[in-house]
């Protein structure tokens, strides 16, 4: 099958994936209001962004991220297609989509994948300042690097309209590419307090009454945790924003590339 760009194309369905890669791709898992947007200002600052931009690899980065969600097209994004109809049929649930092909997509994402790591180690074997056992982290949905009209955290659910409840991440899929296109691959875990998540997305922010919002992160809880026990051992770090660096903020940022633990809590105390 013919895939949108002939230069990602995919020859097999896996890959053997390359343990000693320094490239890392990284998905943060939360629900949403448990600390998108400081991760975004946490990884934005990091070494690791530094250097990914120094490489100009963000714009390569941003088509990764709308190789899974897509909002200007979402027939063209792996999990925004499933709600691509959501806002142009008032009986969307019942069409058939025929403008999706879930293999073609899962198809340009595996090739991302691939091309995105070889084109990040080639700069990496280039670049004098990494060190052997360094390695690269791409935080996939940070919110740090995007082309889109605003940033897709991709946080669980994903923002609001008709179809919010089926907006959300897929790991199994992610980690499915991941295989294929042999890649390293992770996940960090955000929470927070409850009560501090509910007042986020239902009163600071209106995604939902009290009411629903509180059966929807419910919901979504539980959709986190089937994938947290599917995927255990791919978790690299849990961090709840509330609580400082000591929260797990210093544990991401020495994922990120920080190595002066001071250094890193004093440019963490500003933000």
């Amino acid at each position: 099958m013919a895939l949108a760009s002939p230069a990602l194309a995919v020859t097999g369905t896996s890959s053997e994936v390359k343990t000693d890669s320094p490239i890392v791709f990284q998905f943060l898992v939360g629900l949403e209001g448990t600390g998108h947007h400081l991760h975004q200002k946490l990884y934005k600052g990091s070494p690791a962004h530094k250097r990914l931009k120094s490489y100009g690899l963000l714009d390569d980065i941003s088509d990764l991220l709308k190789s899974l969600w897509n909002r200007e097209s979402p027939s063209e994004g792996l999990w925004s297609a499933t709600c691509a109809m959501s806002n142009e049929e008032k009986l969307w649930w019942k069409q058939e989509n025929e403008g999706t092909d879930g293999e073609k997509l899962f198809n340009n994402l595996v090739g991302h994948l691939k091309s995105l790591d070889e084109k990040s180690r080639s700069k990496v074997e280039a670049d004098e300042a990494m060190q052997p056992g360094d390695d690269l982290v791409i935080a996939v949905n940070s919110g740090s690097i995007y082309n889109q009209e605003a940033a897709p955290f991709l946080s669980y659910p994903l923002l609001h309209g008709p179809c919010r409840f089926l907006q959300y991440p897929i790991l199994d899929i992610f980690y499915e590419a991941c295989n294929a296109a042999g890649v390293r691959c992770q996940h960090a875990l955000s929470f927070r307090d409850p009560y501090r998540v509910l007042k986020s997305t239902s009163m600071n922010r209106h995604f939902a009454s009290r009411h629903v919002q509180l059966q929807t992160l419910h919901s979504m809880l539980g959709v986190i945790q089937g994938q947290m026990l599917s995927h255990s051992d791919r978790l690299v770090a849990c961090w709840e924003s509330d609580m400082g660096a000591n929260g797990g903020a210093s544990d991401l940022a020495k994922l990120f590339g920080w190595k002066n633990e001071a250094k890193f809590d004093g440019w963490y105390s500003k933000i």
